[in-house]
């Protein structure tokens, strides 16, 4: 068996895949004593909890492709780091079960619409609940995010020779695990807080470089968009386009329109959007702008609601019984 030597003071034991592999001999683990789970931990020993889902240990064969539980548990060969990944998303969010080695975890989940994955570098940021995947030794390694603070990113995990681990965290990019490589990490859709706020601003972290302020939610080619929310990334606040969110030049704001391409000062500035959406109720279609009794017209102008434009009068607009198109009169 491979051992993968640490900075971190301890031994981190390789094996996280979906295959068993040879009985691990004894006494071929190597680690600090303190951290040590073998001997010390019987299989299915609880070590830690994320969120009131256990890590248990993998008793003997820690570190190991061996399952000290068997290899036909409902989450997955037990107890494998991946083991704990999945039944946390599946107990969580009722999600069906992926299978990959955990060095192939985050193209696997990429496949399923309930995740979300990133490659280490996105500019979202990592939080609790998302799980970290790493490469490195014959499976790579899979772990459940704690804590992310300013520089460090924190983790709980299963089959290895301890149950809690750190990597550092510094503008956007993680950190090695010893000799295990951060790939990038999984979020279950679920798990993404709705509020608008929130949800500002991790798309203001994902997309703002393309834009000033504002912006549109944009595909993996940072170009093409399906959505018609416009995130304003200075007040961390949401705004519903009325038809689609609009993708501006490179650095440049993006902006909401409407069918007709207008921006939304523009329909704000438009007098006919605003007569039809003071007056419209009185009548069908076609509005004259009314006074404070809603019957005597200020203005010559017609306002043509549903065509958004507006058509001066010769003499004077005429306001029609409720209910009725007003019009021009001769």
């Amino acid at each position: 068996m491979r051992l993968l030597t640490l900075t971190l003071g301890m031994t981190l034991l390789a094996g996280c895949g979906q295959n068993s592999v040879q009985e691990p001999k004894p006494g071929s683990i190597e680690s600090d004593p303190s951290l040590s789970l073998t001997g010390t931990t019987a299989c299915g020993t609880v070590l830690a909890y994320i969120d009131g889902i256990e890590v248990f240990s993998n008793g003997p064969y820690t570190g190991s492709g061996n399952s000290c539980a068997g290899m036909g548990g409902y989450y997955g060969y037990q107890y494998q780091c991946k083991e704990l990944v999945m039944r946390y998303f599946m107990k969580k969010f009722d999600s069906p079960r992926v299978y990959c080695d955990a060095k192939d975890c985050l193209e696997a989940f990429g496949k399923f619409p309930e995740y979300l994955t990133y490659k280490n570098g996105s500019l979202t940021e990592p939080r609790k609940g998302d799980a970290l995947v790493f490469t490195g030794g014959q499976w790579g390694h899979i772990a459940m995010i704690t804590e992310v603070t300013r520089n460090q990113i924190y983790f709980v995990q299963q089959n290895t020779s301890s149950a809690y681990g750190h990597i550092t965290y510094q503008n956007n990019w993680m950190g090695n695990y010893g000799s295990l490589k951060p790939k990038g990490f999984i979020r279950h859709k679920s798990s993404t807080n709705t509020s608008n706020i929130d949800k500002a601003k991790e798309i203001c972290n994902e997309f703002g470089i393309y834009s000033e302020i504002n912006t549109c939610e944009r595909g993996l080619d940072g170009k093409d968009s399906s959505s018609n929310i416009l995130y304003n990334c200075q007040d961390k606040k949401t705004t519903t386009c009325r038809y689609r969110c609009e993708i501006n030049t490179l650095g440049s704001p993006d902006f909401c329109i409407d069918e007709d391409g207008r921006t939304e000062l523009a329909i704000e500035n438009d007098p006919a959007e605003k007569i039809c959406a003071e007056f419209s109720n009185f009548s069908s279609v076609n509005t004259c702008a009314r006074g404070l009794k809603n019957s005597d017209p200020s203005s010559k102008t017609l306002y043509i609601c549903k065509e958004k434009r507006t058509v001066a009068c010769e003499n004077n607009c005429v306001v029609n019984i409720l209910g009725k198109d007003d019009y021009c009169g001769n």
